[in-house]
């Protein structure tokens, strides 16, 4: 197992560095994130890592955040525009793979939209930054990444529009991330503790494993609830 050390901090100093795979690795992880295919933990502690990494270049940090808001931009687009061009089809195959998206998008467009019009095509209503701050708050609400892309294809919301809310939603939850490694690195400071990568790779763990148990428990008590 000595093998084992090295290999997590050459991984470790390659996140910090931003090297071209990883930024390469971290652009396809966030793009099939978006099409549904799960990567748990990994965007979240590369981030959470980082902003430990107190050391971190903020070039480097820009250049990881880029990689990330490119893959998203790109997964989802995909998403958004097998909804807008192949539309209800698309859909029927999709709700086969993951039943609940069907059961929410209705719900999903009432919150993007506000009526509908002879030909049954619903129109997204207010300006253009209410509309993409919508798509950010449901893209930050668990379970809807997906379901809130379809939504946005169905109902033609310009792609711009789209995108900002993207942006929005990646810059609140990557942020997020990024400053809770600062004030995890700053607090062990503090009370003077150094610990080896081996504690703090255990530690990261258990707290992402209590966030995504949270973020379970939370979302099966939402949908308990819309269905009762």
């Amino acid at each position: 197992m000595e093998w084992f050390p090295s290999i997590v901090n050459l991984a470790l100093e390659a996140v910090t560095d931003a090297t071209f795979p990883v930024l390469v690795a971290l652009f396809v992880v966030a793009a099939l994130t978006e099409v549904g295919m799960p990567f748990p933990f990994v965007i979240d502690t590369v981030l959470f890592y980082i902003g430990y990494n107190t050391g971190t270049i903020p070039l480097r940090v820009l250049a990881i955040l880029l990689a990330l808001f490119l893959g998203r931009v790109l997964g989802s687009g995909i998403i958004y525009a097998l909804a807008r061009l192949v539309g209800r089809p698309f859909v029927r195959w999709l709700t086969r793979r993951f039943p609940r998206i069907g059961g929410r998008l209705d719900g999903l467009k009432a919150r993007l939209v506000g009526g509908t019009r002879g030909s049954g095509r619903i129109k997204v209503f207010g300006p253009e930054i209410m509309a993409g701050t919508t798509v950010c708050i449901l893209r930050l609400t668990p379970g809807l990444l997906t379901g809130v892309t379809v939504a946005s294809g169905l109902i033609h919301l310009r792609f711009d529009v789209f995108v900002f809310g993207v942006l929005l939603a990646s810059l609140a939850a990557d942020g997020a991330l990024l400053v809770s490694g600062l004030l995890a690195a700053l607090g062990i400071q503090w009370i003077g503790i150094a610990p080896s990568w081996w504690v703090f790779l255990i530690a990261l763990v258990v707290l992402m494993g209590l966030f995504w148990a949270l973020q379970h428990y939370f979302t099966k008590r939402r949908d308990s609830r819309s269905n009762s």
